[in-house]
């Protein structure tokens, strides 16, 4: 099966964020392949295993429990995404955080903006 990630405007715009946050830190260069390396992670796991991330607590908290999270442990990130509700190779990569950011704000967010 073939596997297609979409990653909407705002979940770009997060990862961005996330490079100019490190920039600071670490430089451009290091910043950007962290973000790359974690997106790489990211494709591989949900290629292989669409349904194989924890499903996400704290949106099912709220009722949305069509959340999935795929968390680098390593690199202290977690990206949120769901399934299409019609065909499980049609991935939406949703949010782009940093393990210890609210979760509750970004889902509201997220759903607010979202059409």
């Amino acid at each position: 099966m073939t596997i297609s990630i979409n990653y909407p405007s705002h979940f770009q715009s997060q990862a961005r964020d996330q490079v100019r946050f490190l920039t600071k830190k670490v430089g451009y260069r290091a910043a950007q392949k962290f973000v790359d390396t974690v997106l790489d992670l990211f494709e591989q796991r949900v290629s292989m295993f669409p349904q194989g991330g924890a499903r996400c607590l704290e949106s099912a908290e709220l009722g949305f429990g069509q959340y999935y999270e795929f968390v680098d442990t390593k690199a202290q990130i977690r990206v949120i995404y769901r399934l299409a509700e019609s065909d499980d190779s049609l991935i939406s990569a949703l949010l782009f955080l940093r393990t210890r950011q609210d979760l509750r704000d970004q889902l509201f967010q997220l759903v607010l903006m979202s059409p």
